[in-house]
């Protein structure tokens, strides 16, 4: 495996456990490469995802990863599209990482149009 020197950080995106800019990777074939040194000098398992966001590649710890797609249909309470996930156990997972960084408590219910599972700090 070639040595990994690639450290560019994002200007737009920050971790939300470190609140500092997260390394950019400008195609998927680089992100996968950073994952593998990252295993091999860290132990630490990562995924590759490509961010809506800044439209470049970033890291995800696998623990921390549940993958959600936006929810054509359903809008929170500011308007904004939810999060759909594709299964209750990754819609649960992901409500127990923001009760873990952020101290919100939030409920997982099915998405009324069939768009996966939802989290709502409301009752559903």
């Amino acid at each position: 495996m070639p040595k990994y020197s690639y450290n560019m950080k994002s200007k737009t995106c920050i971790g939300k456990t470190t609140k500092k800019p997260l390394s950019v990777y400008l195609t998927r074939k680089e992100a996968k490469e950073a994952t593998e040194f990252v295993r091999s000098k860290y132990k630490k398992d990562m995924s590759p995802y490509k961010c809506e966001s800044c439209n470049k590649w970033h890291l995800a710890d696998n623990s921390r990863r549940t993958p959600s797609k936006t929810c054509s249909e359903c809008l929170d309470g500011k308007g904004r599209s939810k999060e759909g996930y594709k299964t209750k156990k990754g819609a649960t997972q992901r409500a127990g990482i923001l009760l873990n960084e952020m101290r919100v408590k939030l409920q997982v219910y099915k998405c009324p149009h069939g768009n996966g599972w939802h989290l709502t700090k409301a009752q559903p």
